[in-house]
């Protein structure tokens, strides 16, 4: 069973937005939490470096669906928007 997904989202905050909205969008499943990793840097300087998403997967992926070599729901969830 796999009912949730981490997502791991490098991201340049002033310029990244409209991808970050197109890929909470394009998700199969729902949103439960996005998490930032923010940094300090010198003079007190915040930066965020990454974002976590966590997703809820849908209902049909963990009904008896077996897991693939990645951990992964067995259904394709991978695009390639960030590139």
């Amino acid at each position: 069973m796999c009912p949730y997904r981490a997502h791991r989202i490098d991201v340049k905050m002033t310029r990244d937005q409209a991808r970050l909205k197109r890929f909470l969008n394009d998700l199969g499943g729902e949103v439960v939490a996005v998490i930032p990793n923010v940094s300090v840097e010198p003079f007190w300087a915040h930066r965020v470096g990454f974002l976590l998403v966590v997703e809820r997967v849908p209902e049909y992926c963990t009904s008896g669906s077996r897991p693939g070599r990645d951990g992964s729901c067995g259904w394709a969830h991978s695009r390639a928007w960030w590139g």
